[in-house]
């Protein structure tokens, strides 16, 4: 079994990764991502507690944890308008504006979902 394999089972929980996860294996290793969802797969395990809040939480009664926020700044809303292509903002966006805002990534999510702009794709490919 590889080291990334290894690492892949290691880390597993339930048959699940972590987005988090994911990304460490991949900076800890110094291999790139796609090589670290490869490993998932062959493992047969799912990628679950995404980073923006958008799926994988079914352990804590719902797939999301994200929920629209009552409401969204303008600063924020216009950040996600302006990363927009075609009504979806790539998760690699979303996650450069919540570095660039201060805000936990979570919280871009659910500004995501109050404005109606979906987040896509996903950098780990699972929307």
């Amino acid at each position: 079994m590889s080291e990334l394999q290894q690492e892949v089972e290691r880390r597993s929980i339930d048959g699940r990764l972590p987005c988090a996860a994911v990304f460490a294996i991949a900076e800890d290793l110094g291999v790139a991502l796609d090589q670290v969802v490869h490993g998932i797969g062959v493992a047969d395990l799912r990628i679950s507690h995404c980073q923006l809040g958008l799926f994988g939480y079914q352990a804590f009664g719902d797939k999301r944890f994200a929920v629209p926020l009552s409401h969204v700044p303008d600063r924020l809303e216009a950040a996600l308008r302006a990363a927009s292509v075609d009504g979806a903002v790539p998760c690699v966006a979303a996650w450069g504006i919540a570095e660039s805002e201060g805000l936990p990534r979570p919280v871009v999510g659910s500004a995501a979902d109050a404005i109606g702009v979906r987040i896509a794709p996903c950098q780990l490919g699972c929307f």
